[in-house]
């Protein structure tokens, strides 16, 4: 269609669908913007994150929900973060942005996100989970897992 505009061709996309890439100055990252039959969706460019062991320590204890009665546990094990919530196995987790994790094994029905809140110290504080419409679901950090 143009320069940084393109139309899918079939498949998945509604017929009225349009790509837009801009940016707000020659030096900043590309946005992109779906336009479709009535709708816009912008979605501005992140940058992946890969913490190494040392980091992913940070993540690892106990985080306690009064709210659902549930406690999350996070360890390190062979360079990837590990949840297990309550007595459930423990699940590799993979991370994506800065302080936000994803389970390793994606599957149709479980598209959590783990995002870590940081105090004035860089210490890790608080978790919280979004799982399809339920979004901030706070889990306070405890002590250090086994």
């Amino acid at each position: 269609v143009g320069r940084d505009r393109f139309q899918p061709d079939g498949g998945f996309f509604d017929e009225t669908a349009r790509f837009e890439f801009t940016r707000t100055s020659p030096e900043s990252p590309f946005s992109l913007t779906s336009r479709w039959n009535g709708g816009t969706l912008r979605t501005d460019r992140v940058d992946l994150v890969e913490p190494d062991s040392a980091q992913l320590m940070a993540y690892e204890g106990q985080y306690i929900s009064d709210e659902l009665a549930a406690m999350y546990r996070f360890r390190v094990a062979d360079g990837k973060l590990l949840l297990r919530v309550n007595n459930l196995g423990w699940v590799p987790l993979d991370p994506t942005v800065q302080d936000e994790f994803v389970p390793g094994i994606r599957q149709n029905h479980d598209n959590r996100v783990f995002t870590f809140t940081r105090n004035e110290k860089n210490q890790i504080t608080e978790m919280s989970v979004k799982l399809w419409r339920v979004k901030g679901v706070s889990f306070a950090k405890g002590q250090t897992t086994e």
